[in-house]
């Protein structure tokens, strides 16, 4: 009968064992999932809301082929433009940020699909004018 009651124990034991762990596998995957969001929330409000990124990003959504904006800073970075510091300075900042997310990437603290559902068309734009004004 000890017998009996014994291996009983034994199943109750490895199945709340099993169970337990189901239960913090799945507590600490929906937690994850939270972080991830609030780290995608935060990033979306600083870049987004926050006028640190505002002029470079005004520049990328209404200036025509973006000539603008390069040819003032190519001028600025070979020439020192004192009056152009600040458009050096913001694209520095700019560069930075996608240099931030680049890294939280490479950590797998970001998917690239979620850098793509948020930041593709920024991206996309630099990486075009750059290719453009480099020919």
């Amino acid at each position: 009968m000890w017998k009996e009651i014994s291996a009983i124990a034994s199943a109750v034991t490895a199945l709340s064992f099993i169970v337990a762990s189901i239960t913090a596998l799945k507590s600490m995957w929906v937690n994850n999932r939270l972080r991830r969001t609030d780290l995608l929330n935060a990033l979306f409000e600083k870049f987004f809301y926050q006028s640190k990124y505002a002029k470079i990003r005004k520049h990328i959504d209404y200036s025509s082929k973006h000539d603008d904006l390069m040819k003032r800073l190519e001028e600025s970075l070979i020439n020192h433009n004192k009056n152009e510091e600040d458009l050096e300075e913001k694209c520095v900042d700019f560069f930075n940020f996608f240099e931030f997310i680049a890294v939280l990437w490479k950590l797998k603290q970001l998917q690239i699909k979620e850098i793509k559902y948020m930041f593709e068309y920024y991206i996309k734009c630099w990486i075009i004018t750059l290719i453009r004004n480099a020919i």
